[in-house]
């Protein structure tokens, strides 16, 4: 899979076992997808842009990345596919029964389909439409952005400044005594 950046070509690899790659979704670890799943050139030469300080590249931009080309990957858009794996994974054994009882191996096939199976396995379960429309809402409306504290509000959480930690920790080291008696 490729995609451009920044005017450059990336290459994308990949890996076929499905199941490892839903767990990346499930887990939240879109960079093991950019940069670690980038083909040794592509990777070395993205790392090198991640590594300036002044670059276009930051991680924020190797999760942007990742979450724009996981409906190719998945089939379904980043956080769609992590609440699907993430539902697999905690009913393992009712879904790889299910899968079994289907000829379909979740290690052979590709992340994509993957996916598939777990919504058709989610899905199977439902008996009335207003059950598929509610599992519907969970698994497709995006996250809600998280807002981030301003400075002002940071500096109000105790033990956020360097003198504030640097207190707490000297406390802590008082607290514990010379080790002598």
């Amino acid at each position: 899979m490729e995609f451009t950046f920044d005017g450059e070509r990336y290459v994308l690899e990949v890996p076929a076992d499905g199941r490892l790659v839903c767990s990346w979704a499930r887990d939240g670890a879109w960079p093991q997808l950019v940069p670690w799943a980038l083909v040794p050139s592509s990777r070395d030469a993205f790392l090198a842009l991640l590594a300036d300080p002044d670059g276009p590249v930051d991680l924020s931009v190797c999760r942007r990345i990742a979450v724009e080309l996981a409906p190719d990957i998945y089939g379904v858009p980043w956080w769609t596919a992590g609440r699907v794996a993430a539902s697999m994974s905690a009913a393992w054994d009712r879904y790889a029964s299910w899968a079994v009882t289907r000829g379909f191996d979740p290690a052979r096939e590709p992340a994509h389909r993957v996916t598939a199976s777990g919504l058709a396995w989610m899905r199977a379960g439902m008996s009335e439409e207003k059950e598929s429309e509610r599992l519907e809402q969970m698994l497709f409306v995006p996250p809600r952005p998280t807002r981030k504290p301003s400075p002002e509000q940071a500096r109000k959480v105790p033990g956020f400044t360097p003198a504030e930690q640097a207190a707490a920790f000297k406390a802590a080291m008082a607290s514990l005594g010379s080790g002598t008696d």
